[in-house]
């Protein structure tokens, strides 16, 4: 929507990686407390679906959107689906520091 050189599509790219790659890290610190020990696991899940299985799904939906309604629409349903995310954020429970109970 905003490119109209070669610079200034390389900084939106830029920008758009910061804020795309930056929940990882949270997400997987909050993975850890929850669960630390089934990390490794929770890390794996983590970069299997974020980064496989959503490379496979958003690449062909999001071409079908850009052909069929364009950019704009395209970057509303892109930025409706991350809004999504925080279904599952919200039934999370924090558990580290609680006693176990027998």
């Amino acid at each position: 929507m905003f490119i109209n050189s070669a610079t200034s599509a390389r900084i939106i790219l830029i920008v758009w990686g910061i804020f795309r790659n930056s929940p990882y890290a949270v997400l997987y610190a909050m993975l850890v407390d929850s669960s630390p020990r089934s990390s490794g696991a929770s890390l794996g899940l983590l970069v299997g679906v974020g980064l496989g299985l959503s490379g496979a799904l958003v690449t062909p939906v999001a071409g079908y959107f850009i052909q069929y309604f364009g950019w704009n629409w395209d970057s509303i349903m892109l930025a409706g689906v991350c809004l999504l995310t925080f279904i599952p954020m919200s039934l999370m429970r924090e558990t580290a520091g609680e006693k176990a109970q027998v």
